[in-house]
């Protein structure tokens, strides 16, 4: 059993980029990036599921949070490394960073300045834009298909962190509810309708702690996904009545300054046993 609870490496090395914000402009769509629309991919912010093969980092494979007021990227970010190997790099992905395409600052970009003679970073899951924690990247063939069949197969297990608006009574909470295209709209999701039935998703709540977050109820949550839909978190937390704080796609809170929502544990079963990397709780110190 392989555990790491805090930043394994070879040297104290840490990745930072920096850019000029007065070269962009993050009003909504005013940026202009390559995007593949595709809503039926597994590999979501949440639960991280694959398609039939690893994506190289140099595409991009699903449409991501397009950034809003308040909600710009960051003008310099980290990238602390929580495993490394010949194999894989698995670092704590900052929240409101982009895994590629061209921007300017991207979990790619920094990974290059970890690794320059890697020659392609192989995505085994993905996070979106908006969602911290944890990311497992390969860095060879051969291990990123091992990996990848892992979530493929539904082998691994992922642990999330939530802040949710208002007090959900204590569980913990099943939602079995399928998750579908909303037609009305090009990148969000739905929970599932008889008009649009969607695929099944599951996902369990358990309730960790109650407070308040800038003078307003929120409550502390583990969420664990049985399945792998696109926004099923966000959507399932939606579904009980509890939006997750920050979520300016499916919730109502601007204020923010982030969604509160966080990749906090990844078990990954290798044959050879297995890798357990747990992260910090961003989230530990918000809560009066």
């Amino acid at each position: 059993l392989y555990r790491c609870t805090r930043p394994f490496l070879r040297s104290p090395l840490r990745a930072s980029f920096i850019f000029r914000r007065e070269s962009m402009s993050y009003e909504t769509g005013s940026m202009s990036m390559q995007k593949i629309k595709s809503k039926h991919h597994e590999n979501t912010e949440q639960q991280g599921q694959p398609s039939s093969a690893a994506t190289p980092s140099h595409k991009v494979t699903k449409t991501e949070d397009v950034p809003r007021p308040g909600r710009a990227p960051p003008t310099a970010a980290e990238l602390p490394i929580l495993y490394q190997s010949e194999d894989y790099i698995i670092v704590n992905k900052p929240h409101d960073v982009r895994l590629d395409t061209d921007h300017p600052l991207t979990v790619e970009k920094l990974l290059k300045n970890i690794l320059p003679s890697c020659p392609q970073f192989k995505w085994i899951h993905q996070l979106d834009y908006a969602t911290s924690g944890v990311l497992c990247v390969g860095l060879n063939k051969k291990a990123t298909a091992r990996a990848a069949a892992l979530f493929q197969e539904r082998k691994t297990s992922k642990v999330y962190l939530a802040l949710l608006q208002g007090v959900l009574a204590p569980g913990p909470h099943t939602v079995d509810v399928p998750i579908a295209d909303d037609p009305k709209h090009d990148f969000k999701m739905m929970c599932g309708t008889d008009e649009v039935p969607g695929r099944s998703a599951c996902t369990t709540v358990e309730v960790l702690k109650h407070g308040t977050y800038n003078g307003k109820e929120v409550t502390k949550v583990a969420l664990h996904p049985i399945t792998g839909r696109r926004h099923q978190l966000r959507l399932h937390t939606m579904h009980l009545g509890h939006p997750i704080v920050g979520d300016a796609t499916y919730g109502s809170d601007l204020e923010s300054p982030r969604m509160m929502l966080h990749a906090w544990k990844l078990t990954l079963p290798f044959s050879t046993g297995p890798l357990e990397i747990t992260t910090d709780d961003p989230f530990d110190s918000l809560l009066d």
